[in-house]
């Protein structure tokens, strides 16, 4: 750990590590799949360890009411199908969905929610 705790760290970092080690690593060190790469597993502990520093310490935060109310009316709850939608109107897809494909009008409430909580 370059930072000390308390801290929030980028869990971006952690996953690209954890996936580096998956995908370019073997789990087995032979075609009969009987040595297992141990020191594959000692990486990925290493980044899980160095993730776990860090819920170890103890935040001693403030509450601060008004922050907590303006998280909890900014989290928009979305079930599939609206996710689905809101994907669409962020990133247009030539892919079809599998089962049924949604379609979201400029005009829906979803759409305007939206809207209005980017900008």
């Amino acid at each position: 750990m370059t930072q000390q705790p308390p801290l929030v760290p980028y869990l971006g970092v952690f996953l690209r590590d954890l996936t580096f080690i998956e995908i370019g690593n073997e789990t087995y060190l032979d075609e009969e799949q009987r040595m297992i790469n141990f020191d594959k597993f000692r990486m990925l502990a290493s980044v899980v360890e160095t993730f776990q520093g860090y819920q170890v310490v103890p935040y001693d935060f403030d509450t601060v009411p008004t922050v907590q109310i303006a998280f909890r009316h900014s989290v928009l709850t979305l079930d599939p199908d609206e996710l689905y939608n809101v994907s669409l109107i962020v990133e247009p897809s030539s892919l079809k969905r599998k089962g049924s494909t949604v379609i979201v009008s400029r005009s829906s409430s979803l759409f305007k929610s939206l809207k209005r909580s980017i900008t």
